[in-house]
């Protein structure tokens, strides 16, 4: 396995990859590409010599495309089409789970320094679905508060 920067005109999407995106989650993660600039690497693997097919990455290559990108870096893998077809859906479905909990402090602490609308605009969250965490923060403190005053020490 080896990253490489390659040209875009390079790389083809795969026509047999399933996966999409709405044109809401698109917007964000061109957002975040033009923020933060390209923090992933595609996936690629090799055809013949100066030919690559995208196995991870295809809505990120059309963005970079389309903000006037020459180059991606890319991790290049050589697999067989059976392979590259099964390494591509385990990219796509494995994702872990947030805990909410976690999440509702990460989310708290990000708003005390960023604008919600600067949150919304990278993130699939909308201003209800912050506004949920946030309660299940201030629940959470309001909890922790709650069970320290009861607390007894062991004899």
């Amino acid at each position: 396995m080896k990253v490489i920067d390659l040209p875009l005109d390079q790389i083809k999407e795969a026509p047999w990859n399933p996966n999409s995106r709405t044109p809401q989650m698109t917007m964000k993660l061109r957002e975040s590409i033009s923020r933060f600039d390209l923090v992933e690497n595609l996936v690629a693997r090799p055809l013949q010599p100066g030919a690559y097919e995208v196995l991870s990455g295809k809505q990120r290559l059309g963005i970079l495309r389309d903000l006037g990108y020459s180059h991606a870096p890319c991790v290049v893998v050589e697999l067989d089409d059976a392979r590259a077809r099964l390494l591509a859906q385990s990219l796509n479905r494995i994702q872990g789970e947030d805990d909410l909990g976690l999440k509702a402090e990460l989310m708290r602490k990000v708003l005390k320094q960023v604008p919600e609308g600067e949150v919304i605009s990278l993130l699939p969250e909308t201003a209800n679905s912050l506004q949920t965490l946030a309660s299940m923060c201030s629940m959470r403190s309001r909890v922790s508060r709650k069970s320290s005053r009861f607390d007894v020490a062991s004899p």
